[in-house]
């Protein structure tokens, strides 16, 4: 597993969106377990695989330093497959960021919501694709990360976030895996605005239970 890099401006911790993601939410998404659809209750298990890193994007200030972790894992369990024009969604069970340079909790796991359709951005323009292509797209709510370095402290939340964009199986050959993109809002910490308003997080999980998992 490679190192997950978390750049911390103003000692930020978060998770957001990259400009060339977007949600929408116009058709039904089944996650799929090998031949069949999951069933409510499945877990799955995912590790980071490539290099994370968590940027503040306000410029009001100056970056404090850099905040770097070994390692990342989560775990979910499926809580309904979606219906009608509703996403699946997934209860978050576990989440960590472990071996840090600075003091990093998960006060709360949150939750996510699963959608087939994505967006992209194209020669400056963005394109809604509805698909079920086995691509989609994260949302992230409830997520609350809390982060100590050189006497800062603050925290970001999840709200409906976009945590990034999720590939099935049937198109990477393997394993899914979900490419992180995610920007969240300061909602506390002792240092107030010395954490800016918002924070970054990118980088790549894979999944490694279910050893195939799809999304249709």
């Amino acid at each position: 597993m490679k190192k997950i890099e978390m750049l911390a401006f103003m000692t930020a911790v978060a998770v957001a969106a990259a400009a060339w993601l977007g949600v929408a939410m116009s058709s039904a998404t089944t996650v799929d377990c090998g031949a069949s659809a999951c069933k409510a209750g499945t877990d799955f298990h995912a590790n980071a695989e490539s290099e994370t890193e968590l940027l503040n994007k306000v410029t009001l200030h100056p970056p404090i330093g850099t905040v770097e972790c070994a390692a990342s894992t989560t775990t979910l369990k499926l809580q309904e497959q979606g219906v009608g024009p509703n996403p699946a969604k997934a209860s978050v069970s576990e989440l960590s960021f472990e071996v840090c340079n600075a003091t990093v909790k998960v006060l709360q796991t949150g939750s996510w919501d699963i959608h087939t359709d994505y967006t992209v951005e194209e020669n400056g323009l963005v394109q809604i694709r509805t698909t079920s292509n086995n691509v989609g797209t994260v949302t992230s709510t409830g997520m609350e990360v809390t982060i100590e370095l050189s006497g800062f402290h603050c925290i970001f939340k999840t709200n409906s976030t976009l945590l990034g964009r999720l590939t099935g199986s049937a198109v990477t050959k393997g394993t899914a895996t979900l490419d992180i993109g995610a920007t969240i809002p300061r909602t506390g910490g002792r240092s107030g605005a010395f954490c800016g308003s918002t924070a970054q997080m990118t980088g790549a999980y894979q999944f490694t239970s279910p050893g195939t998992l799809d999304i249709t």
